[in-house]
Order: C-alpha cells, then structure tokens, then sequence
C-alpha cells in the first residue's frame, strides 16, 4: 500500500477585480485600464493592467495622479459585493474539479484546491490541473495552477513559475518543490 501524500492545488486569477471590470469593458483589455476606488480624482488606483504599468501607472497612487502618467487610462469602479460575487461564482466552478475549495479571504482570486486522490480520476496531476485552467479559460478568466505537496509551494509557484510557464506548473514532491521555491522572486508573494 503506497503512501497517502497530499496534493494542493492554488489557483489564482490575478487582479479579479480588474478582470471583471474588463469583462464588463471589452474594448478597455488591450488600452490603459485600471480599477479604482472611487471615479474622483483623490480615488486610489486598486488594480492595473500591463499597458498601464508601463506607461508608469501603478497601484496605489490616486486616479489624478494615474491620468498625468497616462491620459488615455480607462478606470471605473468594481465594487467589494461584486468581486465577493465573482468569488463565489469561481468557488462553485472549482468544486467541478475537487470537492474542497477554499476561497483567499485576503485575496480574492486566490483559491485552494485539495487535488488529493484525484489521481483515479485523472490521468496526472498537471492533465487535471490543464483541465481545469482550460475551464476557466473557456470563460474568459485569466488564470494560473500550480500542483504541489505544500498550500505554501502552491502559492509561492502559482505567484512565480507558473505564470512564466503558460499558466501550469506542477511538482510532484518536496525536493522539487523546494528547488522550485528557490527561483521565485519574494516580491510575487503577498
């Protein structure tokens, strides 16, 4: 009888609440988008995308100040409930994949799996773990899993290596993991 190991699976789509806001804006995902707390100048900036930070727009500072670096930035409001919502939304489509989902209360988009014992079920764990970013790709989430033996490596490898691997990484045991862990970069991690 072998060993019983246990497998975790984090999921993150980063910036939820700016991927609703371009889900609601299509036009706004390949311009200058943010999401702000309030639509005023003194709003603080929430969240930006790629072409916004390179125009040297980032989080944190006020709307005015987002709009002087960058006069074409589109920015709108996301509310809490409406980023709880897509939450618990992303929460039931997980439970397709694993009976135990866990949502990041202190970030929302961050989700644990128990990918435990799904080995019956699937061929290996990175074919389960393409599944189900191919799912949330089907409905226009951009999102990264990563598979490892710790809820730490997980994170650490979904935030680091598996965005820089087409959105999939996984690692079978503690030693890999730990060589893994070594490359990612602590400013990836909350």
């Amino acid at each position: 009888m072998s060993a019983h190991v246990d497998v975790v699976a984090c999921v993150d789509l980063p910036a939820l609440g700016l991927q609703l806001l371009c889900r609601r804006e299509p036009g706004w995902r390949t311009l200058p988008a943010a999401r702000v707390a309030e639509d005023r100048p003194e709003g603080k900036v929430l969240e930006v995308n790629a072409a916004a930070r390179t125009l040297g727009v980032l989080a944190g500072m006020r709307y005015a100040a987002a709009l002087s670096l960058a006069p074409t930035l589109r920015a709108a409001v996301v509310t809490e409930g409406e980023v709880g919502a897509a939450v618990d939304t992303l929460r039931a489509r997980l439970r397709r994949f694993s009976p135990r989902v866990e949502a990041n209360a202190d970030e929302p988009g961050v989700f644990w799996l128990d990918a435990s014992g799904l080995d019956h079920l699937w061929s290996s764990a990175a074919a389960w773990a393409r599944a189900l970013r191919a799912d949330l790709d089907t409905e226009g989430w951009v999102a990264v899993v990563a598979v490892a033996p710790s809820r730490f490596g997980a994170y650490a490898l979904a935030r680091g290596a598996a965005r820089a691997r087409g959105g999939v990484f996984v690692v079978d045991d503690a030693a890999a993991e730990r060589s893994c862990l070594e490359a990612v970069a602590l400013d990836r991690l909350q």
